[in-house]
């Protein structure tokens, strides 16, 4: 089964860039505010976007309109694509994520099993 997370806004962001593992990720995801939930149910339009980290790659589906503006604003035009949602190096997303947050957008986040 798959893990999400849902985000406590309340939580303040400190620590070290995010690496390129599975055990990595869920780490930064909790530091950012994540608590772990386990659902069967899909919730993805609850939340403005929809992030599953893949192991060696994180995609972002923008689920909302104004999702999608902030990728405009944010994400190079160049952006690698996975169908519809943008292909990020785990490395990078830590940042990406503290970008879309602080501007008020939320996201529901699936950790696929190694």
């Amino acid at each position: 089964m798959p893990l999400s997370f849902c985000r406590d806004p309340s939580v303040k962001v400190n620590g070290p860039p995010m690496e390129n593992n599975v055990e990595k990720v869920v780490d930064l995801l909790r530091r950012l505010g994540y608590s772990l939930i386990r659902h069967k149910g899909d919730r993805r339009m609850d939340n403005d976007f929809h992030v599953t980290n893949h192991g060696s790659i994180i995609t972002l589906q923008p689920l909302t309109e104004a999702a999608q503006e902030w990728c405009d604003e944010y994400l190079p035009e160049d952006a690698q694509m996975f169908g519809s949602a943008y292909a990020i190096e785990p490395r990078y997303f830590g940042d990406i994520a503290i970008g879309y947050q602080d501007d008020g957008l939320t996201a529901n986040v699936v950790v696929t099993p190694a």
